[in-house]
């Protein structure tokens, strides 16, 4: 037995006809746009603008038709995609508003309006910048969009503000001048500068220009020259050790002088460089110094030391008229000229011509006598005592101790009248000192033929 089978399969072709739609509408913002077939699984696809994929993209609008083949036969359809009129929107070229200017965005006439600002009119008012943008649908379900930039330029924004006049020091100059504005395009100073800022190197008025899309914005400021302190504190002076001087700044604001001292003036006794600044009520400072020195003056108001014999004593000294307002505590100063009656230390006071105090002293000593007494003389000789002091007493005893002569002031007169004789000689004499007590000699006198 020989068995053998077939299978015998009904091709119903009413599945696969093949179906594209209805014709479509579509609006020019809807391409491209996917077309799709049904039913799936046919052999091939051949489109009549040449496409060979089941489903394809469209770019425009036009008549379309589909051929596909099936095992059993071909199906055909066509399809006709008609695009919707959509008038175009222009909201207009980017657009600049100066100084607070309004501008209306207006769409075209539509079923329906969204603008970026929510707004849902056709038209909106606008005076910012920014970037305008509106979507709009028409009755026939189509929708346009356009976008507008507006660049706004508001008088707040473009000012140019330079500041108040102002006064400033000498000292100040040179001063940098600006504006914090930086949205203008240029800039022009009447220094020459082409930018926001400019160097004043002296007072007067300076001129700022300043130029944007919408026009030119100008301001002026007045820099004025505010005065220094006046201010000297003297020559350089020299003053004596004892004396002081008072410096005076004058009337300011402020004062710091070299010593710390914040007080408009300072007295000085030391020597050394002082200096103040000052301030006035611009601010504006000053300074000087001086040199103030102190020195000590020296004199010869008096003779050098000097040591007398006592009969020299009362010892006057006479003072020069070159100095004044002699002063002294031990003497009595009349007509230049003072008396010293005893040995010591002597000192006083003057002014010189410069108002100087000075002083001197003198250290007077007593200086003793240094008798030379003969031994031996000859007969009728006087009795010569050498350097004998005034007021010295002199008696002459002969062998028996008998006075043969007695002078209280001997004056050197003594004369023997016998030869080959040998006399006593006692001599009481102030051989000076403050004692005042009389030293005596005793010696042996011898006269010869």
């Amino acid at each position: 037995v020989i068995t053998d089978t077939l299978t015998v399969a009904y091709f119903d072709s009413s599945q696969y006809n093949q179906y594209l739609g209805a014709d479509l509408n579509l609006c020019p913002d809807q391409f491209p746009y996917l077309l799709h077939t049904t039913p799936l699984g046919l052999n091939s696809y051949m489109w009549s603008n040449g496409d060979t994929a089941q489903n394809i993209f469209l770019n425009q609008g036009g008549q379309l038709t589909l051929t596909a083949n099936s095992q059993c036969h071909t199906m055909i359809d066509t399809i006709i995609v008609n695009v919707l009129v959509a008038p175009t929107l222009q909201l207009g070229n980017d657009t600049i508003l100066c100084n607070n200017q309004n501008i209306t965005l207006q769409a075209n006439p539509a079923q329906s309006y969204l603008w970026n600002t929510n707004d849902t009119t056709q038209n909106i008012t606008v005076n910012q910048t920014g970037s305008y943008y509106v979507n709009i649908t028409y009755n026939n379900g189509c929708s346009v969009s356009d976008t507008i930039s507006i660049t706004a330029y508001n008088p707040m924004d473009y000012t140019l503000n330079l500041g108040n006049d102002t006064a400033y020091c000498q000292t100040d100059f040179p001063i940098q001048l600006q504006t914090n504005n930086l949205l203008f395009d240029t800039y022009l100073w009447n220094t020459g500068s082409a930018s926001n800022t400019t160097v004043a190197s002296s007072a007067g008025n300076y001129f700022l220009s300043a130029n944007y899309i919408c026009g030119q914005v100008t301001d002026t400021i007045t820099l004025n020259l505010a005065p220094n302190p006046i201010l000297n504190l003297g020559n350089d002076t020299t003053l004596c050790i004892g004396q002081q001087i008072t410096l005076n700044a004058g009337n300011h604001n402020s004062y710091t002088w070299s010593n710390q001292s914040l007080a408009p003036s300072i007295t000085v006794n030391e020597t050394g460089v002082y200096s103040v600044i000052v301030t006035n009520t611009f601010n504006c400072l000053a300074n000087d110094n001086i040199q103030v020195n102190f020195m000590q003056e020296t004199a010869q108001l008096l003779p050098n030391d000097t040591a007398l014999y006592a009969n020299a004593f009362p010892y006057t000294i006479n003072l020069s008229n070159q100095y004044s307002n002699y002063q002294s505590n031990q003497f009595t100063i009349y007509n230049l000229q003072f008396t010293i009656q005893t040995e010591g230390a002597y000192s006083l006071t003057a002014i010189d011509n410069n108002g100087c105090l000075v002083s001197d002293s003198i250290n007077i000593s007593l200086k003793k006598f240094e008798l030379i007494v003969p031994s031996i003389i000859s007969k009728n000789q006087n009795f010569i005592i050498n350097n004998l002091p005034a007021n010295s007493s002199l008696k002459v005893f002969d062998a028996l101790g008998q006075i043969v002569y007695q002078s209280n002031n001997y004056q050197n007169n003594f004369m023997p009248l016998m030869a080959n004789a040998v006399y006593l000689v006692e001599l009481a004499y102030d051989a000076g000192g403050a004692s005042k007590i009389k030293e005596r000699y005793n010696g042996k006198l011898l006269i010869i033929e």
